[in-house]
């Protein structure tokens, strides 16, 4: 259920950022900092730079995951820096509390009323 509600949306870039962090176990702040080039389609893979304790490390992508990425990556023409970019302004990365606020939107659009924050993903990671 809470894997159809956070995809649920018909957003994109909502629906790839909650991919990875649901699918990965990101953090909020690794998945605001990803470029493509951290996207490995060979080897079904994400390199995270920026981690909470400044060691890069690798974590999974599911095909799924990956299939969505590919679909935001075509509809944003093809950005080839930094991965999750805001809408109006082109050249700047998503924020943090941009992916609070559409995690909270989307979550009351399913009627999901329990609290559940981008962490929370984190600790449900699963290869959907």
């Amino acid at each position: 259920m809470l894997t159809q509600a956070l995809l649920s949306s018909k957003c994109t870039t909502v629906n790839s950022y909650f991919s990875l962090l649901y699918g990965s176990g990101l953090r909020v702040s690794e998945a605001v900092y990803l470029d493509y080039c951290d996207i490995s389609r060979t080897n079904m893979t994400v390199h995270v730079r920026k981690s909470k304790s400044r060691i890069d490390r690798y974590t999974i992508l599911s095909q799924k995951s990956l299939d969505i990425l590919t679909e935001y990556w075509f509809a944003y023409n093809k950005p080839m820096e930094a991965l999750f970019i805001q809408k109006n302004k082109p050249h700047n990365r998503i924020t943090q509390s941009a992916v609070q606020q559409y995690l909270r939107n989307t979550c009351k659009k399913a009627g999901i009323s329990k609290h559940i924050s981008p962490h929370t993903l984190r600790h449900y990671v699963e290869c959907f």
